[in-house]
């Protein structure tokens, strides 16, 4: 279900993304993944969206009831368990051109949680 309404928002999110809509046409998930499956986030950042230019949109969904801090680590520093964006469980970041960077997750409290990234690309 969750697959669904990521790619329901993704799809949402590339009508109104900064670059001509026709050049987004495809999506895919969690790359930095193992086989493409969701991102183990822990008390060390972890990549979860290495740098492209060319990304139209990107939706970081943690899927899990623990909080997860991200952040831009090409523009920002990588986060740690007290900075970066908090993305609550069972929340999304959602983001047009600004996911263009690389992005980086760790946990925000004592427990490990799960991501899954979706990202639209020319």
């Amino acid at each position: 279900m969750w697959l669904w309404t990521t790619i329901a928002i993704l799809g949402s999110l590339l009508c109104f993304a900064q670059v001509e809509a026709q050049n987004c046409r495809k999506v895919k998930a969690n790359v930095q993944g193992t086989t493409q499956q969701d991102i183990q986030i822990s008390s060390t950042p972890v990549t979860v969206l290495m740098a492209n230019t060319a990304r139209c949109a990107a939706i970081i969904y943690n899927n899990s009831p623990n909080d997860i801090r991200c952040s831009d680590v090409t523009n920002d520093a990588p986060p740690t368990a007290s900075s970066g964006f908090v993305v609550g469980g069972w929340k999304w970041l959602g983001m047009d051109l600004e996911g263009q960077g690389q992005w980086q997750c760790i946990r925000a409290g004592a427990n490990d949680a799960i991501v899954s990234v979706v990202e639209g690309l020319p």
